[in-house]
């Protein structure tokens, strides 16, 4: 939502500093209160949230319910202009808080197939040689298949490595 900078504004009014006078300038807003503000209906994604802390789902429950925060430094009380779409994103790499879950609507995306994929890269790299793409989207689902991997490869890894950037080659092993 934001964020208070209370030892800049100690430091600030110890100096004689004139930003003293106004408590906004220790206040940093975050992309809540942006999207809050902005003067149209807006998308604001939360991704990964199951990287957050464990408690930041929760501390998200009444602001999001409510559609407002309160601002304990200058008694002001945030709303949005126009109610954004929220979207959050996560891996399943951790478990949500029940509360927290019971207000969202869940869509599952599955793992991209192998033309996707092909659509995919071919949009990052149109200039690359088909049978490289076919023998590194080979080894990359192959990879995928090994049984006990506590992370399989994504679709970044895959559009980001080596072998169509030039910098390492695929070389076949029996």
């Amino acid at each position: 939502m934001y964020e208070y900078d209370a030892v800049s504004r100690l430091r600030d009014s110890q100096l004689g500093d004139e930003r003293v006078h106004d408590i906004n300038n220790d206040i940093a807003k975050g992309k809540l209160w942006e999207a809050f503000a902005i003067d149209k209906t807006c998308v604001l994604l939360i991704d990964e949230i199951d990287k957050a802390n464990i408690e930041f789902p929760n501390d998200l429950l009444l602001e999001i319910d409510k559609m407002q925060f309160h601002v304990y430094e200058t008694g002001e009380t945030v709303k949005p202009k126009h109610r954004p779409v929220i979207v959050i994103a996560h891996n399943n790499e951790k478990e949500l808080p029940d509360a927290f879950l019971r207000r969202c609507f869940f869509h599952h995306i599955q793992f991209p197939g192998r033309a996707t994929m092909q659509e995919i890269i071919d949009v990052h790299y149109s200039q690359i040689k088909q049978d490289l793409i076919k023998q590194a989207m080979e080894i990359f689902f192959d990879v995928r298949k090994v049984p006990g991997l506590k992370k399989k490869p994504s679709a970044f890894e895959l559009i980001d490595c080596g072998v169509f950037q030039g910098r390492w080659s695929i070389t076949a092993m029996d």
